[in-house]
């Protein structure tokens, strides 16, 4: 698990989030609280996204802006007011939502379940973009015609090259879009489409 990111915020000056406990599944780091300084967010690796807050709505807009920007991570919000629980529903954008601070078991447990179901990770529709715009004219073309069905004998033929040269081509392509396989890109593109789709919601 030491190869999974755990991407943790937090408005809070006190945070609860048992960082040295999950220092032993995940490699964490720590995101400013601030959207104007995440320029430097890692996207690279997989896992999942931990929003700690007493107020939700920041959770919200840390979490899109996130998405809009950069990747699409399973994440947790937990929110509390003064130590107090806070009743907080209807945010489709999380994949838990805590109520109150969960036990670190608990919270561990959740996360380890989130991160193992998230295989990749899913780009947002402009990552996925500026990956495919990196790609070679040959490699983009071959990433095409798979997309399109045709087999690796019906490319070459096509592009007038090796079949051996368009798996290579094919190989190079999904490595550069950080997708295991055509599926997986697939799965990436709609996934991305559909969160960013959501309708803006508002904290109830």
């Amino acid at each position: 698990m030491q190869n999974r990111n755990l991407y943790f915020v937090t408005d809070d000056q006190r945070p609860n989030f048992p960082i040295a406990t999950a220092a032993n599944y995940f490699q964490i780091i720590v995101l400013p609280n601030s959207l104007g300084a995440l320029d430097w967010f890692d996207w690279n690796n997989s896992g999942c996204l931990v929003c700690e807050s007493p107020n939700p709505s920041f959770a919200i807009s840390m979490v899109r802006y996130l998405r809009r920007h950069w990747i699409n991570l399973p994440t947790v919000l937990y929110s509390v007011t003064h130590g107090k629980p806070m009743p907080i529903t209807g945010f489709p954008e999380f994949a838990r939502v805590f109520g109150r601070v969960p036990s670190d078991g608990l919270l561990i447990n959740e996360l380890i379940h989130l991160a193992r179901t998230d295989e990749t990770g899913t780009p947002s529709p402009l990552e996925l973009r500026q990956r495919f715009g990196k790609l070679g004219n040959q490699e983009r073309k071959v990433l095409n015609l798979s997309l399109q069905g045709e087999t690796s004998k019906e490319i070459a033929e096509q592009l007038n090259i090796r079949y051996q040269t368009v798996d290579k081509y094919r190989r190079n392509a999904l490595q550069r879009m950080k997708a295991k396989n055509l599926v997986v890109l697939l799965r990436q593109w709609f996934r991305s489409i559909e969160r960013d789709s959501q309708p803006d919601l508002k904290p109830t």
